[in-house]
């Protein structure tokens, strides 16, 4: 049975899927990266595309799924090709752990997309909360915005006040309240002495059809004028972290 592991501040419990841990190396080479995946379809998982960088020239890439070991290389891994500098914009990655008979019961997340119908300039609170289930190790845990949640529209990412990233928690898929999986986590980012940003790849219509474009049918849910509320903490902070690069 694994081990219970919970990031408190905050007990709660999760009722969708749960994140799955990755590693990537070199072939050959046990060194390698350790992060975290979401399955959206079948045999089909999104990540951090900074955890797979190394699969631009050759890699091996391992999920352990209750105990069973999928392998896939780099010919199965998919990322967007213009995403530059550190900005958390489009880290997103795609890994086909191709036909793979993964055990157990699945249950496809609708995938919350901010397309170009919102307009707007200036970061603003998207009304929802944001949870992370994890498995880091054989650990099972998830943590919980308890700060509201932007999205900047510049730098296309969603953030919120400092909710414990930490080291080998890249890549595990970002969750509303309500199942959707709204982003993949990238990055903390810190703005001055004493403020800190967990930093989130959003999904919009590009990556829709990035997605949709490997022949993935999935249900995506679109975001509308009720989902942002104007902003009510400090401007100077928001914008700054928005157009950071």
């Amino acid at each position: 049975m694994r081990k219970i592991f919970i990031i408190c501040i905050f007990c709660l419990s999760a009722s969708f899927i749960f994140g799955e841990e990755i590693f990537v190396s070199e072939p050959g080479n046990t060194n390698g990266t350790s992060c975290q995946a979401v399955r959206i379809k079948d045999t089909w998982f999104l990540t951090a595309k900074h955890c797979t960088d190394i699969c631009n020239i050759s890699c091996n890439v391992e999920v352990n799924i209750a105990g069973n070991i999928f392998k896939t290389s780099q010919q199965n891994v998919f990322w967007f090709k213009n995403r530059q500098g550190k900005n958390a914009s489009y880290d997103i990655a795609l890994i086909d752990f191709k036909n793979a008979k993964i055990p157990g019961s699945f249950k496809e997340p609708p995938i919350f997309i901010i397309d170009n119908s919102v307009r707007f300039s200036e970061p603003k609170i998207i009304n929802r909360s944001l949870k992370i289930p994890f498995d880091i190790n054989g650990n099972i845990g998830t943590v919980m915005s308890i700060n509201p949640v932007f999205y900047g529209p510049k730098s296309q990412i969603i953030f919120t006040k400092d909710l414990g990233i930490f080291h080998g928690l890249s890549g595990a898929g970002v969750f509303t309240d309500k199942g959707e999986l709204v982003a993949i986590t990238s990055a903390a980012a810190g703005q001055g002495n004493n403020v800190r940003f967990s930093v989130f790849a959003a999904f919009d219509d590009k990556v829709k059809e990035f997605l949709s474009g490997k022949g993935l049918s999935l249900y995506f849910k679109h975001a509308n004028s009720p989902d942002f509320k104007d902003i009510t903490q400090d401007k100077e902070i928001l914008i700054s972290l928005d157009n950071d690069k």
